[in-house]
C-alpha cells in the first residue's frame, strides 16, 4: 500500500509505502497536530522498479490528540453525566455511547453527541434505559478551513443507569 500524509496548513503530501503489509507507522507527527491520510493500492507494473497505483481512498482527516480521565457520575433519572480532562487546543468534544451488550460500530444502537467549546469538561446523557449497562467514549475535535479532525477515543468507561 502507498500512504499519503500531509498536515493541515501544507499543500505538500508525504508518501510512504507499507512492504507489503496492512499497517504502518509514521514516525514524523507532532503532538495535537491536524493532519490528512489517504491509502491506495499498489502493485509492480510497467516497466523496472515501477508501481501501478490504484484509486486513492477517501481523505481520513486526524487530530493527533486524546482525551484522559473520562470518569462518570450517576445522573437523575435515566441520566449519567460524563467529566474529561480538557484539550486546551480542542474546538470541543464528541461523546460515544452504547448499550454494554453491543458494539460501538453497530451504528443502530451507538450514539454519538457533539459538545461544542474547549473549555467545556462535562456532558448530562438523557434518556437513557433504566438498570442498563452503558459502554462511552469521549473524543477531541478541532475545526480548520470548515473541515473537521478528529481524535482517537478514550478508552471505554462502563457504568449502570439508576
Amino acid at each position: 500500500y502507498k500512504v499519503a500524509y500531509k498536515e493541515a496548513k501544507s499543500s505538500l503530501w508525504n508518501y510512504q509505502f507499507t512492504g507489503g503489509k496492512q499497517d504502518c507507522s509514521i514516525k514524523k507527527l507532532k503532538k495535537k497536530g491536524l493532519y490528512e491520510i489517504k491509502v491506495a493500492a499498489c502493485r509492480a507494473g510497467g516497466g523496472e522498479n515501477q508501481l501501478t497505483t490504484g484509486n486513492w481512498s477517501d481523505v481520513d482527516r486526524i487530530y493527533l490528540s486524546t482525551v484522559t480521565g473520562v470518569r462518570i457520575r450517576k445522573g437523575n433519572h435515566h441520566s449519567l453525566k460524563v467529566y474529561w480532562n480538557k484539550d486546551s487546543k480542542a474546538a470541543g468534544y464528541q461523546i460515544l455511547y452504547y448499550p454494554k451488550t453491543s458494539s460501538p460500530s453497530v451504528e443502530q444502537n451507538s450514539y454519538r453527541v457533539m459538545v461544542k467549546g474547549k473549555k467545556k469538561h462535562f456532558h448530562t446523557i438523557t434518556r437513557l434505559k433504566k438498570r442498563k449497562k452503558y459502554s462511552i467514549q469521549v473524543r477531541p475535535y478541532k475545526k480548520k478551513g470548515g473541515k473537521i479532525y478528529t481524535g482517537a477515543y478514550s478508552k471505554a468507561v462502563v457504568s449502570k443507569v439508576k
